[in-house]
C-alpha cells in the first residue's frame, strides 16, 4: 500500500477513536450529572469545557496527523466512531454505571 494512502488511514482511524473517545467521556459526564444534582449553571460550565477540550483534541489531531489541513474524512471519521459508540456500547453505558452506582 503506498505511504501517503496508509497515512490517510491511519488518519481516518484516529479520527474514529476521537469520536469514540468523545461520545464515552460525553456519556460519563452525563453519569456524573444525573449521580450529582448540577445547577444550570455547572452543567454549561461543563459543556462549554467539554465542547472547548474536544476542538482542542481535534485540532491536535488535524494537526499532528495531517499538517493542520482540515479534511471533510476527518469529520466524517468522528461522527462515525461516536454512531458506532451510540449502537454498540453507548445504548447501555448510562443506565448500567447509573445502577451500579
Amino acid at each position: 500500500m503506498n505511504r501517503e494512502i496508509a497515512g490517510d488511514v491511519r488518519f481516518f482511524l484516529a479520527a474514529v477513536l476521537l469520536g469514540v473517545t468523545a461520545a464515552l467521556v460525553y456519556d460519563l459526564l452525563r453519569v456524573w450529572r444525573r449521580f450529582h444534582g448540577q445547577s444550570l449553571f455547572a452543567v454549561s460550565l461543563q459543556d462549554f469545557v467539554y465542547w472547548f477540550l474536544l476542538g482542542l483534541a481535534g485540532f491536535r489531531l488535524m494537526y499532528c496527523y495531517n499538517d493542520g489541513i482540515v479534511r471533510a474524512f476527518t469529520f466524517f471519521g468522528m461522527c462515525l466512531g461516536t454512531c458506532v459508540y451510540e449502537v454498540t456500547f453507548g445504548r447501555f453505558f448510562v443506565t448500567y454505571c447509573l445502577k451500579m452506582l
